[in-house]
């Protein structure tokens, strides 16, 4: 997507940006568990996570929505951000996406503090504090995809 490169970029650049980072770290963590525990990866997501998709699971199931009965990349989907990011950095799992990423908690952490900012102040229709706010996020979305590409291609290829 050009609008990555690009430092003059629409709205709805901005808008699909935060979507595309948050879609790649759902991928990521859903690769890394079934990496990581095979087949049985579910039995590992940390009990807090498993049990906070429970409502939206049901939710769906109320709306008619397939594919929701096994454990899949759409359980990902269903959790809140700061779910996903706790499974992300468990004690479990942390090392594994550390080596992928290739970076520390910590450098985590910052960057998705200001993603996880940006995008729920975008997604819940709250205007950005500033300019250089707005930047900042775009700015870190666009860190955090790079990391998880690279990420994404490791799995692959192991």
């Amino acid at each position: 997507m050009q609008f990555i490169e690009s430092d003059k970029s629409s709205s709805e650049d901005k808008f699909n940006l935060l979507i595309m980072t948050e879609k790649l770290y759902r991928q990521l963590a859903f690769q890394s568990y079934v990496k990581v525990h095979g087949k049985n990866w579910w039995k590992s997501v940390p009990g807090k996570v498993r049990e906070s998709i429970t409502p939206k699971l049901e939710e769906w199931r109320k709306k008619g929505r397939k594919n929701i009965e096994k454990p899949s990349i759409n359980y990902w989907n269903a959790m809140t951000l700061g779910i996903l990011r706790e499974s992300i950095i468990t004690k479990q799992m942390w090392p594994h996406f550390e080596e992928l990423l290739g970076i520390s908690l910590g450098t985590f952490e910052t960057n998705w503090k200001i993603f996880a900012d940006l995008r729920n102040t975008t997604f819940h229709a709250n205007d950005p504090q500033s300019h250089q706010h707005l930047q900042q996020g775009v700015s870190t979305a666009k860190i955090l995809i790079s990391y998880a590409r690279v990420a994404i291609q490791k799995l692959n290829e192991k």
